[in-house]
Parts: structure tokens; C-alpha cells; sequence
């Protein structure tokens, strides 16, 4: 379980987005330079911590309600 794939960004995905923002696929070049772009503004730490907070209870909570 430990590389187990929580979220994946395909190619496809990032051509999706392109269709609806510029009306085109993007070419090889293209998305080869978003490549890092991507990678260094997702702010994946972020979301993974809001998620932990909302859906799981911390050991606080858990002792409180007994």
C-alpha cells in the first residue's frame, strides 16, 4: 500500500483543459514545458492536510467522545 496512486494528472486531463481554455490539444512541446509549471504549483500538501481535516477525526476528538 505504501505506493499506492491517490491522485493522478494524465495527459489527457491536461488536453481536456486545454480544449476548454484554448480550443486545442496542446502539442508534445507544449506539454512537455507545462510539465514543471504543474508539478511546482500543485499544492498537494495543502489539500491532503484539508482533507485529513475534514473527513478525520484526531485522537483528541476520539478521547473526548468516549
Amino acid at each position: 500500500m505504501r505506493n499506492d496512486i491517490i491522485f493522478k494528472l494524465t495527459t489527457e486531463d491536461v488536453q481536456d483543459v486545454a480544449l476548454k481554455e484554448i480550443g486545442r490539444e496542446l502539442t508534445p512541446d507544449e506539454l512537455k514545458s507545462l510539465n514543471s509549471f504543474i508539478t511546482d504549483n500543485i499544492k498537494w500538501q495543502d489539500v491532503v492536510a484539508d482533507a485529513i481535516t475534514e473527513n478525520v477525526k484526531s485522537n483528541d476528538l476520539l478521547y473526548d467522545d468516549v
